[in-house]
């Protein structure tokens, strides 16, 4: 055999051998990107649609909210807000002759500068083409370098567990964070609450949750909104609020540590059931 078909057939062997490790790669290596992606296409077949930010990622684990309220899905970006566009994506999850609950996590950051240029992962993947999303998602984050890091784990149900232990430094740097948002103008509010209003004339059943954080974040988020306005406002626009007991431990003032994940998740799962069965009364 020539030296230029030796090295055609070496070529095509290691072509070959790099697409499939590609195509078995694991999908918890893979980059936000590939995940947004993956949640923006998701196909209609749950039961609960649990909707917000980075906490919907880190605080609750469907695995464990599943058997217990029904088939359970995390629609949550890093940073998200709801604005209209995110929050028209909702339904399109949502098994249509299912359960049809909406859980939406609710806090300042949510509503900060409500409009859909600063909703900055949810806007990149929302004003991709389907070929483009498909592209990322089978060609382009096959070959991304792979996220191997072992104090962040992403399971295949969309839990993002954080593994490492509460840590100051990290604890006062989302304080930080927070205290730069503005104050939520009393339109944005007015604004979502209609959003929630739609959504319940069109028989989905919403529910609001405040999560659980330590006690300084919630005094700053605090000092950025009325939090018993926010709750009449939905409340009236046909919103049921859930609110959890008991004490949760953060791992930088915002996002829970696995084991308070575990039980916020039984906890809020519980509830949810017992709102499905009061309505069924």
């Amino acid at each position: 055999m020539g030296i230029n078909k030796r090295l055609f057939f070496t070529l095509a062997l290691s072509s070959v051998f790099i697409l499939t490790a590609a195509a078995l790669r694991p999908e918890r290596t893979m980059s936000e990107d590939y995940v947004y992606i993956m949640r923006y296409d998701k196909k209609p077949n749950c039961d609960v649609l649990v909707a917000g930010n980075s906490r919907v990622d880190c605080d609750l684990i469907p695995e464990i909210m599943s058997p217990i309220c029904g088939k359970t899905y995390l629609f949550a970006m890093n940073a998200a807000k709801l604005t209209p566009d995110f929050m028209g994506k909702i339904p399109e999850k949502l098994n249509p002759e299912g359960k049809k609950i909406i859980l939406l996590a609710i806090s300042p950051s949510e509503f900060y500068m409500r409009k859909n240029n600063n909703n900055k992962h949810f806007c990149r993947v929302h004003n991709m083409t389907p070929f483009r999303r498909k592209a990322e998602m089978h060609v382009f984050q096959r070959f991304a370098v792979p996220d191997l890091d072992p104090t962040k784990i992403r399971h295949g149900d969309g839990y993002h567990e954080l593994r490492y232990a509460p840590n100051p430094n990290a604890h006062n740097k989302e304080l930080k964070n927070y205290r730069g948002f503005l104050p939520v103008p009393d339109a944005v509010i007015i604004g979502f609450a209609d959003d929630v209003r739609n959504l319940v004339n069109e028989g989905y059943t919403v529910l609001g949750c405040r999560f659980p954080t330590c006690p300084e974040m919630e005094k700053v988020e605090d000092e950025k909104w009325d939090y018993d306005a926010v709750r009449k406002i939905t409340t009236e626009a046909g919103m049921i609020w859930i609110d959890i007991d008991g004490e949760y431990e953060t791992v930088d003032a915002s996002h829970m540590t696995p084991d308070s994940a575990r039980r916020f998740s039984k906890k809020m799962a519980y509830k949810i059931k017992e709102i499905e069965n009061s309505k069924a009364r």
